[in-house]
């Protein structure tokens, strides 16, 4: 299975990417899972509303419903930890994840990354899922090298006000293909550094390398 965050997957469906990563990561779109407050959560939540507006939400919430809910884990045990050390949506991924070496998580949420990480409680989770969750820029380091940056940032236009997305996929950034690979990269770096091998390095050769 995949699985998505609710934040991360405003951004695959909005920009219409989310069938073109699963497949590049090695997935059908029917082996997709989303969190069950996902599509409350789109159409409700007033973060989603003041960062991209009502009309793009109203646009994807019947896609995000369409994709089916996980199931409940069944480590309860590590669910309860994890549940102590990130947010409830986060853990229940994480828990599910662990469970099984052929899932992978796509994750918005780099504080929970960071805290998982130095969470000596949920150590062995840590363990499992070494080199399985997915970050933004991961994601976008893969589109880029494939498609350019100018081509992305009109992808990712609609939801081009998330703090990473307007940064590293500017006109300025985007004009530029290694430009926009840099950015790319500090950002992956960034939260590389915290998290004890948690994440997925789609180009092994050239992110996660120690800037100095």
């Amino acid at each position: 299975m995949l699985l998505i965050d609710t934040d991360m997957l405003v951004l695959l469906v909005a920009s219409g990417k989310l069938e073109q990563v699963a497949r590049h990561l090695g997935y059908e779109a029917n082996q997709v899972r989303r969190l069950p407050a996902a599509i409350h959560q789109v159409r409700k939540s007033r973060s989603f509303r003041n960062n991209y507006g009502e009309s793009v939400l109203q646009k994807i919430a019947p896609i995000i419903e369409g994709i089916p809910e996980v199931e409940p884990p069944d480590d309860v045990d590590l669910l309860d930890t994890l549940v102590d050390v990130v947010d409830e949506g986060e853990a229940l991924l994480m828990a599910i994840a662990a469970a099984s070496e052929s899932t992978l998580l796509i994750s918005g949420d780099k504080r929970a990354i960071a805290d998982l990480a130095g969470s000596k409680e949920a150590e062995i989770c840590v363990q499992e899922l070494q080199g399985r969750i997915i970050t933004l820029e991961a994601i976008l380091w893969v589109l880029v090298t494939k498609d350019g940056g100018e081509a992305i940032r009109a992808d990712f236009s609609p939801v081009i006000g998330h703090k990473t997305l307007r940064i590293v996929l500017s006109a300025h950034a985007a004009a530029d293909n290694q430009r926009c690979l840099d950015g790319i990269r500090s950002y992956f770096n960034n939260t590389s550094r915290t998290a004890q091998g948690l994440l997925f390095n789609p180009s092994p050769d050239l992110l996660g390398v120690d800037d100095g």
